[in-house]
């Protein structure tokens, strides 16, 4: 992520019913180690901080096309 800030995450392991059998949680904090340009990239729209970082955010339909081109890649 390329914004500053802390995210969880969090992955499951089911049975082919869907019932839990493991459950892993963590948690990180992500900072570009300067204050004030973590506070800037924070209150700038994220469509604007993404691209200045080389970042792009997907269209559903680019998503899609992406996700079918590494399926058909295997």
């Amino acid at each position: 992520m390329p914004l500053p800030g802390y995210y969880t995450s969090v992955a499951k392991l089911t049975n082919k019913l869907g019932e839990p059998l493991y459950e892993w949680k963590w948690a990180v904090k992500m900072t570009t180690g300067n204050q004030e340009q973590d506070i800037f990239m924070r209150k700038t729209p994220p469509e604007n901080v993404f691209p200045s970082l080389g970042w792009d955010i997907p269209t559903y339909q680019e998503f899609i096309q992406n996700f079918k081109d590494l399926k058909s890649s295997k």
